[in-house]
């Protein structure tokens, strides 16, 4: 799902693109073919392990480095427990957890912090919603 987002993302006009996963050997050939099909773009990746909030960090940093900015934060980061709830562990149940809920919430936590950085604190707390 991420990949095609991205793709989707670059057809509109997307600049710049830094993927962050920790086993980038199973999407290096549809980065690849990113890469290729979009060359005035820059397509970058990174191995981060998105439970560690130091390593989000410091990813975070690199892809300014290359970037110039973060404007954007799409986060498809996840794994499923393919066993019955009856079957699980605690222990694999915390491992889905915590990549899923805690990871999710790091890299939004990492990217807003750069964000706030960037100016863009302002339109984060001057949004409004109609309900």
């Amino acid at each position: 799902m991420g990949l095609s987002a991205a793709r989707a993302l670059l057809e509109h006009g997307l600049s710049g693109l830094m993927i962050f996963d920790l086993d980038l050997g199973q999407a290096e050939d549809k980065i690849q073919e990113l890469r290729t099909e979009f060359p005035a773009a820059t397509i970058s990746s990174t191995v981060v392990n998105i439970t560690d909030d130091v390593a989000l960090g410091q990813a975070v940093v690199e892809t300014v480095k290359q970037l110039g900015s973060i404007d954007i934060l799409l986060c498809f980061a996840g794994v499923v427990g393919c066993i019955h709830a009856i079957e699980m562990t605690g222990t694999e149940f915390k491992r889905v957890l915590d990549i899923n809920t805690t990871g999710s919430f790091l890299c939004a936590q990492a990217v807003a912090k750069e964000m706030i950085k960037q100016g863009m604190y302002f339109l984060a707390t001057n949004a409004s919603v109609k309900t």
